[in-house]
């Protein structure tokens, strides 16, 4: 009878020892899950502020691209007006 109670409160205290083991490694899982919600987070936070810098880049080029357009357009201009002079004086070079 000694010996089964022995056997017993062996028994017990392996399993409490277990117990307490599988506590401690559910805790370290948990402690993990939360730094690994944490850093998911910060990655989706991250990728939203590229997000937005893209935004901002992409806006700015079409600015910069309509800059480009209207710079050409008045270049165009410029030079239509600089031959047409270049005519005239030429011509009136000759006339006189």
């Amino acid at each position: 009878m000694q010996t089964a109670t022995l056997d017993s409160a062996s028994a017990i205290a392996s399993i409490s020892n277990t117990m307490s083991e599988m506590n401690d490694i559910a805790l370290t899982i948990a402690t993990v899950i939360e730094e690994q919600r944490f850093v998911t987070k910060e990655i989706a936070r991250s990728a939203q502020e590229a997000a937005k810098g893209t935004d901002v880049i992409s806006r700015s080029m079409t600015i910069v691209n309509s800059a480009i357009n209207e710079t050409d357009t008045a270049v165009s201009l410029l030079m239509g007006a600089s031959t047409e002079l270049a005519q005239q004086s030429t011509a009136r070079i000759r006339a006189a």
